[in-house]
């Protein structure tokens, strides 16, 4: 019915710029549905472009991920980079995936770097991979690196293992689509062009 909560009350959200809808009736991983799985928003209510038009996943993914979700940082000779946070990888997925409908998990990990610097904090770097699978079991490898710095050895090893695991998961997750941080490797997308 037309009663808010039910499943055809539709509901307006943050303003998506996507490509023009085309009819194809290609299989998305859930069977042939036509234009795919339409989003939802978090009261369940479904996703809504600026034009009223339901959003689908795949057009979902297809965007660039949000201002808000970017960080920038320095990187290798002095130049900024931006890059998804991790928790903005974790959100896009929930929020395309849903919660339970994709993981983690550690294929494996390996410290390359154990030593004191000249101030005596410990200095530790971490290797790892990391595969992300959806619920269908379509499923992305990758790896990353962490450091960790900490007069505690313990301390230097922890933040070193999550940095490498998030640093992985997120690199893994990017090849589910543009949203997730593929876009940030294409010249000229960054922080400052990112949709608000």
């Amino acid at each position: 019915g037309d009663r808010p909560g039910s499943e055809d009350t539709v509901k307006m959200t943050k303003s998506l710029s996507l490509p023009r809808q085309r009819s194809s009736n290609k299989m998305d991983g859930e069977g042939i549905t036509g234009r795919g799985v339409p989003m939802r928003n978090h009261d369940g209510t479904i996703m809504l472009d600026h034009l009223g038009r339901t959003v689908y996943r795949s057009q979902y993914l297809s965007t660039h991920p949000l201002r808000t979700d970017c960080k920038e940082r320095v990187g290798y000779g002095g130049k900024k980079f931006t890059y998804v946070s991790g928790d903005g990888v974790i959100r896009s997925m929930n929020e395309a995936f849903g919660h339970g409908g994709w993981g983690t998990e550690v294929i494996w990990e390996r410290v390359v770097e154990c030593e004191k610097d000249d101030r005596g904090r410990w200095v530790v770097g971490y290797l790892a991979s990391v595969r992300v699978t959806l619920k269908d079991s379509v499923s992305h490898e990758d790896c990353g690196s962490g450091e960790g710095i900490n007069e505690n050895k313990t301390k230097a090893h922890e933040k070193a293992i999550k940095s490498a695991v998030t640093d992985a998961m997120k690199r893994a997750a990017r090849h589910f689509g543009e949203r997730l941080g593929n876009a940030l490797y294409v010249k000229g997308n960054g922080i400052r062009t990112a949709p608000k």
